[in-house]
């Protein structure tokens, strides 16, 4: 008998610990489907609806050569040093151009808007400079900015037995994708009204 109204007693502990447990358990994965959906899904879905709404008729998606060169933008760590942003400040505005919205880096994955400006920002590249001035510049940087810290890519030219020194695919492709830069906010203006679609 003793044994008995032992045994209920233990049923009755490990029953109150597994209710416990259970409450811990659901309270625990409603918080992570909680934030998942209020820190992600949600500003996904909106800023993904921002894009919709505010791309213009005349965006331009990345040619396959430019799809390259930001691929290459990427390997060599460019966005160690150069951003892809510009804020919504007037001092980045008079500097740099037209403040970052959304719908520009629609189909650049992962965006490069980096976090430090040792080089400036090259959002808005575009047409600033000709394609032998960045080929230049990517050779030998010094040679067109004699105080310049960025390090040489010789990697990306081939030096013919003559001496005649000439891009690669590679150099060619990454110089097509610093030209695309702010090309499309260049051609179609901002898209939004306010702060609304800004970065």
């Amino acid at each position: 008998m003793a044994e008995e109204e032992t045994d209920v007693a233990h049923t009755g502990w490990y029953t109150r610990f597994e209710r416990f447990e259970s409450i811990l358990l659901f309270a625990g994965v409603g918080s992570l489907l909680v934030s998942f959906i209020g820190l992600g899904l949600l500003p996904a879905l909106e800023i993904g609806d921002q894009v919709e709404k505010n791309t213009p008729e005349t965006y331009q998606a990345m040619t396959a050569e430019e799809q390259h060169g930001f691929e290459i933008y990427q390997r060599e760590g460019c966005a160690y040093c150069h951003s892809q942003f510009v804020r919504t400040t007037d001092a980045d505005e008079v500097r740099w151009g037209q403040a970052a919205e959304a719908w520009e880096y629609q189909d650049q994955y992962p965006q490069q808007w980096g976090t430090r400006r040792i080089g400036p920002d090259l959002s808005r590249l575009a047409g600033v400079y000709s394609d032998d001035w960045h080929l230049a510049h990517l050779y030998n940087p010094r040679s067109t900015v004699p105080d310049s810290i960025m390090p040489s890519y010789p990697w990306l030219f081939d030096e013919g037995p003559d001496g005649e020194v000439t891009p690669t695919r590679e150099g060619e492709a990454l110089v097509a994708y610093l030209q695309s830069l702010g090309e499309n906010m260049r051609v179609a203006g901002p898209q939004t009204d306010g702060e609304q679609g800004k970065l």
